[in-house]
């Protein structure tokens, strides 16, 4: 983002800046060449209202947060896990970039705006919708070029050689989801 003078508001886009870094892949084989490992971070559900990206997923969003600008994405929706998953794999192919933090997981939560049930979801809850972005997320790491790539997100990461997301945060500070490229999603509390 070249603008980032008001927090959120030109999140989501998820364009390098050529201002700032005007030749990603150099900067990071140079990284490489130093013998570090070059890890991003995104912002996962955030859409500022000043993104391109804010009016293509206008009723797709669980709420706004006037607080930072934003609007927080709905996970129900495939169109918006297909955005996000194809952003990360897109990004990771070009640039080589060996691992994503991938914050604010815990900020998919519904409140009294999120919109109901309709058609235009292919999950029922965010939970399940939730489930289904990590999942998938999971799922676009499997390019041989990318094995050894490792994603970390809120309390989270992804292990690609066990092929599994391990989410320490979930819906509360109490759970553990671990998700498998080819098992069912196990649950696991936290005492």
């Amino acid at each position: 983002t070249e603008d980032n003078s008001r927090g959120y508001a030109y999140c989501g886009d998820w364009q390098v800046s050529k201002k700032k870094i005007p030749d990603m892949k150099r900067f990071v084989d140079e990284v490489h060449n130093l013998g570090m490992k070059f890890v991003i971070w995104f912002s996962v559900p955030f859409v500022g209202i000043m993104s391109k990206n804010y009016e293509r997923f206008k009723g797709m969003y669980l709420g706004n947060r006037s607080s930072n600008d934003s609007s927080i994405l709905d996970p129900r929706y495939k169109e918006v896990r297909d955005f996000l998953c194809d952003t990360y794999a897109t990004h990771v192919e070009n640039y080589g970039w060996d691992g994503l933090k991938l914050d604010f997981i815990d900020s998919f939560k519904p409140n009294e705006n999120s919109p109901l049930y309709n058609e235009r979801m292919d999950c029922v809850s965010v939970e399940e919708g939730l489930k289904k972005l990590l999942s998938e997320v999971t799922l676009s790491y499997q390019h041989p070029q990318l094995k050894h790539q490792v994603i970390t997100l809120w309390s989270a990461v992804y292990n690609c050689n066990e092929k599994s997301m391990l989410m320490c945060a979930g819906m509360d500070n109490n759970t553990k989801y671990k998700f498998y490229v080819d098992k069912p999603c196990e649950v696991i509390k936290v005492k």
